[in-house]
C-alpha cells in the first residue's frame, strides 16, 4: 500500500474542512479558519431586518407632535424604551404578522391593554392530510388575532434553543389553524407557540406546547 503523505492527504480533501482551509508550510500543516457568523441568516431574521429598515424611515417621517405621541405611550408599556422602540415594535409584529387586518398604525395608542395569551393551547395531528392543527378556546373576538409560529428539531438534535418561524396569523373567532407537516420526517420534534395580537397589535405573552409525532 502506497504511503499517504500529509500534504496529499490535504490535496485529496480539496484543503477544506467545514469551511476552514489548510494548507502545507514548512513541513507544517496550517490551518486558515473561516469567520462564521455568531447568528444564521435565517428567513425570519431577513424578514425583521427588512421591516425594521422599512419602519424606520416612516417614524422618521412622522410629525413631532406625533413622536411626542408615542413617546407617552412608550412611558405606558411595562418595559422602558423610547418612542422609537415602541413604535418600531409595535408596527414590526403588525408586519410580521401578514394579516389583512393588521397594518402600520401611526397614531400611538392612548392607552395600553395587553390581551390575554391563547388557552389552552392543543396541537392534533392527522396522518391523512399531514397537517397539524392548533386550537385555542379563548380569545374569541373578532379584532383579535392569533399568530402562531412553529420550532422543527430532528430527533436526537443538540440544538439547545429551538429556531422559531412563522407558522400564520388568522382570527382569534376562527379557533383554529393549520400547519402542513407533511414534509418533515418521522420522529421530527415539532414545538408550537402562539400569541395574541389586539387591533393596535399590542401582544399578549406566547403560550407553548410541544407535540412530537410520527409524520
Amino acid at each position: 500500500m502506497a504511503k499517504i503523505t500529509p500534504s496529499a492527504l490535504i490535496t485529496q480533501i480539496k484543503g477544506k474542512w467545514h469551511g476552514d482551509t489548510f494548507q502545507m508550510w514548512k513541513g507544517a500543516i496550517i490551518s486558515h479558519r473561516t469567520a462564521k457568523p455568531r447568528q444564521a441568516n435565517t428567513p425570519n431574521r431577513a424578514t425583521w431586518k427588512g421591516a425594521a429598515s422599512d419602519i424606520a424611515g416612516c417614524y422618521d417621517s412622522l410629525s413631532a407632535s406625533d413622536k411626542t405621541s408615542w413617546l407617552c405611550y412608550a412611558d405606558l408599556l411595562p418595559t422602558q424604551m423610547s418612542g422609537f422602540n415602541a413604535f418600531l415594535g409595535r408596527n414590526a409584529a403588525a408586519i410580521l404578522a401578514n394579516h389583512a387586518g393588521l397594518c402600520l398604525y401611526f397614531t400611538a395608542p392612548t392607552v395600553y391593554s395587553t390581551p390575554s395569551a391563547p388557552t389552552p393551547l392543543c396541537v392534533a395531528y392527522c396522518a391523512a392530510t399531514g397537517y397539524y392543527c392548533v386550537t385555542w378556546t379563548t380569545p374569541t373576538g373578532a379584532t383579535q388575532y392569533i399568530q402562531a409560529q412553529f420550532a422543527p428539531q430532528v430527533a436526537r438534535s443538540n440544538a439547545k434553543y429551538p429556531s422559531w418561524r412563522n407558522a400564520q396569523t388568522v382570527s382569534a373567532a376562527l379557533l383554529h389553524l393549520d400547519l402542513d407537516g407533511s414534509g418533515y420526517p418521522t420522529g421530527t420534534l415539532i414545538r408550537f407557540r402562539a400569541r395574541t395580537l389586539n387591533s393596535y397589535a399590542e401582544p399578549s405573552a406566547w403560550s407553548i406546547t410541544t407535540h412530537d409525532t410520527k409524520v
